[in-house]
């Protein structure tokens, strides 16, 4: 258990990972739909359709994210990606790179 400093420190780690990976995915071609403040989840939109992409990713053994166009209509090039405590930033820059040579 890792008590209530514990928690904050955990809730400081996921901000700053996904904030992170928000900037690595920008610079690979990603684009953010949504504007606004984010904890340790957003959305990335492609060129691509997602399901196209996310295979390609998983080739790689990259699980990309959320396929949002399975359950929103006019978001099949839309993908949830969160960033935890438990993604390196090399396991992230990596996915980035990916990303960057699949668009």
């Amino acid at each position: 258990i890792v008590g209530k400093e514990g928690m904050r420190e955990l809730a400081s780690i996921n901000a700053s990972k996904a904030a992170y990976a928000k900037e690595k995915l920008a610079s690979s071609g990603a684009t953010f739909p949504f504007g606004g403040k984010f904890f340790n989840e957003f959305v990335i939109e492609t060129k691509r359709p997602a399901s196209e992409l996310l295979t390609e990713l998983a080739k790689e053994g990259i699980f990309g994210g959320v396929n949002l166009g399975r359950w929103y209509p006019g978001m099949d090039n839309g993908i949830l990606v969160c960033a935890t405590e438990m993604n390196t930033k090399a396991e992230i820059d990596r996915y980035a790179e990916a990303l960057r040579r699949a668009l």
